[in-house]
């Protein structure tokens, strides 16, 4: 359990009342399998990211103070102009970074913001394939992938997810795909801003799948409409 403003207790992380207030810790906790946290603003030590690992889940939105404190609670999942919500904040590189995980790790419930980092603000995924999930990744920067970067093989699952807002100096404002093929089912990518591909760049044999998907009102830096580029994908 992990809660920004939790009073006394332990920290150990072990109920709402004993729990901690630094995500890190929790994902890092031994033979941990799901991690939940409440609604505020988690962010991340400078020049470091949020890591996500096989076989942990890891929720956002309970509000334990309203007795919104388990699963089959309505948690407070993440949309425009929604203010309680888990935000997961970056500091000087991406918000969260994966490497070699696959789809038994879940992230469900977040929003991820203020990345800033050379590839994939938001979220950087190499060679991984977790499963996302009711998420929102909003304005993040970066040079490539402001929003999400995919590389090296990833075929990460996006389901419920929102991508706007984010901007790269060179290519892929929403999302940047290289040789890499994740699949979107039920997301919006608007409101991107790069040099080459607004929203989405394909490139190297890449091949997303995209379902029942809204891509639009991305753009280039200079003004011009450019949602998607696909280059030898």
């Amino acid at each position: 359990y992990v809660k920004q403003n939790v009073v006394g207790g332990t920290g150990d992380g072990s109920s709402w009342t004993n729990a901690t207030k630094y995500l890190d810790d929790a994902t890092k906790t031994s033979g941990v399998q799901q991690v939940w946290i409440a609604i505020g603003q988690y962010q991340i030590d400078a020049g470091k990211s949020f890591n996500m690992k096989n076989g942990l889940t890891i929720y956002g939105g309970f509000d334990p103070d309203n007795g919104i404190d388990g699963l089959t609670d309505a948690r407070w999942l993440p949309g425009n102009g929604v203010p309680n919500s888990t935000f997961l904040v970056g500091n000087v590189n991406s918000v969260v970074y994966n490497k070699d995980i696959d789809g038994t790790a879940v992230l469900d419930g977040v929003v991820l913001i203020g990345g800033l980092a050379d590839q994939g603000g938001g979220m950087y995924n190499d060679n991984s394939s977790p499963m996302l999930r009711n998420l929102e990744i909003r304005k993040n920067n970066a040079d490539n992938g402001a929003g999400i970067l995919n590389i090296n093989g990833s075929s990460p699952q996006f389901f419920n997810v929102t991508i706007v807002d984010n901007e790269a100096t060179n290519s892929g404002g929403g999302i940047y795909n290289d040789a890499s093929s994740p699949i979107f089912t039920n997301v919006t990518i608007s409101n991107n801003k790069a040099d080459n591909g607004g929203g989405i760049v394909n490139k190297s044999s890449a091949s997303p799948e995209f379902y029942n998907s809204i891509v639009w009102g991305n753009t280039l830096t200079g003004g011009t409409s450019s949602n998607v580029v696909n280059d030898n994908s």
